[in-house]
C-alpha cells in the first residue's frame, strides 16, 4: 500500500474536503443582523490570526520532521518546544481557529457546523496519529500527560 495508505494518507482525502466545506459554510446561509455582524468581524479577525500564528509556529517548530500524513517520518523527532509546549496539535487547533474566525468575519452562522465537524475531525485524527507517536516515541505518553491536546490548558 505504501507510504501513503500506511502513513494516514485516507484521513487528508477528508481533512481537504472537509476545509473547503467549512470554508463555504462560512459563507452561505442566513447572515447575522448587521449589528451582530459589525461585532462579530473583530472578533473574526483576531481567531483567524490567531489560528494563523499557531498554524505557522506549529509548522515551523516541526521542521525537517513535518509531513501531512498523520503517521511521523523515520527519523523524526518529538516536537515539544514552540507552540507544542502548550498544545500537542497546534497546526489542528490554527485550523480550527481559523475556520471559526472566517465564520465571524463572514457573519454566517451555517459556518459553525463546519467549523464544529473540523474540531471532530482533527480531534479523531489527532488520537489515531497519537498512536504512532507512542508507538515511535517512548517519552510520548509522558509529554501527552502534561500538555492538552487541542485547546491549551482545557483539552
Amino acid at each position: 500500500m505504501g507510504t501513503w495508505g500506511n502513513g494516514g494518507g485516507r484521513w487528508l482525502l477528508v481533512q481537504f474536503p472537509l476545509v473547503a466545506l467549512a470554508a463555504i459554510l462560512a459563507r452561505v446561509g442566513p447572515k447575522l443582523p448587521e449589528s451582530g455582524a459589525r461585532a462579530a468581524r473583530p472578533l473574526g479577525l483576531g481567531a483567524i490570526a490567531t489560528g494563523m500564528a499557531f498554524f505557522v509556529a506549529g509548522v515551523a517548530s516541526q521542521g525537517r520532521s513535518l509531513t501531512p500524513l498523520p503517521r511521523p517520518r523515520d527519523g523524526a523527532t518529538l516536537v515539544r518546544t514552540g507552540p507544542y509546549r502548550v498544545v500537542r496539535n497546534p497546526i489542528y487547533l490554527g485550523g480550527v481557529l481559523a475556520s471559526l474566525g472566517n465564520t465571524l468575519w463572514h457573519g454566517h452562522p451555517l459556518g459553525l457546523v463546519g467549523t464544529v465537524l473540523l474540531a471532530i475531525f482533527f480531534d479523531a485524527k489527532s488520537t489515531n496519529e497519537e498512536r504512532w507517536l507512542t508507538q515511535k516515541f517512548p517519552e510520548y505518553p509522558a509529554y501527552r500527560r502534561g500538555t492538552s491536546k487541542l485547546i491549551p490548558w482545557v483539552f
